[in-house]
């Protein structure tokens, strides 16, 4: 049998213990009802905003102000060329930015140069430096001063220069 004071101690102890959960159980339910996120605008955004609200200012000017905000100054500056380029806003003869509508719309990635095709291995390059240079040519410009033997010859040319002989060749004797 537990003496009267273990006793006492255990029940004081496990009504402070329901009180405390009691208590979080409430703070949780209500908390829960109430929370709202607050939603969050990009650094683009808020260029754009800006530009929009004060029309007339130039590129330095607005990275200026909007660095006082706590915006990184190049971001600023990058992102009102970009909406330059993407015409969100245009820039006047004094290089003074007014935007082009009311309410921000994402920037777009605009492909300033267009993709180049590589050459689909040697085949390919052979066949382009074939177009570009006929074989007479190649011969009319080529020095001669080492003679016309077939190893002289060998030795002097590049693997494109071969490749194109061996086909003008080709033509020439059959095979």
């Amino acid at each position: 049998m537990t003496d009267m004071q273990t006793a006492l101690t255990q029940a004081v102890g496990k009504a402070k213990l329901q009180a405390v959960i009691d208590e979080w159980e409430q703070d949780t339910n209500t908390e829960s009802k109430d929370m709202k996120f607050q939603t969050t605008t990009g650094v683009t955004e808020k260029t754009f905003n800006f530009i929009n609200e004060n029309p007339g200012l130039t590129v330095s000017q607005i990275a200026k102000r909007m660095q006082e905000q706590g915006f990184n100054n190049s971001s600023v500056s990058s992102l009102c060329a970009q909406m330059v380029k993407n015409k969100l806003v245009r820039k006047d003869e004094d290089k003074k930015l007014h935007s082009l509508g009311k309410k921000y719309k994402p920037l777009t990635r605009i492909l300033t140069r267009p993709k180049q095709q590589k050459p689909a291995g040697l085949p390919a390059l052979v066949k382009e430096k074939a177009d570009s240079r006929p074989v007479q040519a190649m011969i009319d410009s080529t020095p001669k001063p080492w003679g016309t033997e077939a190893s002289n010859v060998l030795t002097r040319i590049n693997v494109v220069e071969a490749r194109i002989l061996y086909e003008e060749l080709k033509k020439i004797f059959g095979g």
